[in-house]
């Protein structure tokens, strides 16, 4: 078991809040771009659950994909890691945020705009990239990454990115 001191509970605290609080303004500024219809904030926040549950169930769909791919290919091949990224992994994370989406939203009388998809889609990604900030496994204490700005698509590529040459030699 491990025992923090006061200080340690506090930096981890200010870890986790700059972790989510991107998402917040993400949800905050999506939630405030729906002027025709502002949406139950109780569906909001069962969207935003259904992302978490989303993350956990691809957690295990994962496993269990990377363990049939391990039976199949050597895990030294380039061919392991562009199947496990592409088939695998992408598939998996966003066929069950698009299951438990659908799930939620797709028979709802509230539905009625365009707009309403895109809303229910960035609650259902946040609570999913915000279960990823967060640690994964008991004693796993500071990988709290700040992935949410990176796994949402209202990030954009870096501007000295873009202006670097990459050349392989």
């Amino acid at each position: 078991m491990i025992i923090l001191t006061e200080t340690a509970r506090i930096i981890i605290l200010i870890y986790l809040f700059a972790a989510l609080l991107p998402g917040f303004f993400i949800l905050r500024y999506i939630y405030s771009k729906d002027s025709i219809e502002k949406e139950d904030p109780r569906l909001l926040g069962s969207l935003l659950l259904q992302g978490v549950y989303a993350a956990l169930c691809s957690i295990v769909l994962e496993m269990i994909g990377e363990y049939i791919l391990d039976l199949s290919l050597s895990k030294d091949s380039p061919a392991y890691v562009l199947v496990l990224a592409f088939l695998v992994v992408a598939v998996v994370e966003e066929g069950t945020k698009f299951f438990f989406l659908k799930k939620k939203t797709w028979n709802l009388p509230d539905f009625n705009y365009t707009f309403d998809a895109i809303v229910y889609a960035v609650f259902v990604s946040m609570g999913f990239a915000m279960r990823n900030c967060l640690p994964s496994q008991k004693h796993d204490i500071f990988p709290i990454r700040a992935e949410v700005p990176v796994r949402t698509p209202s990030s954009r590529w870096p501007r000295w990115a873009s202006k670097q040459r990459w050349r392989v030699k």
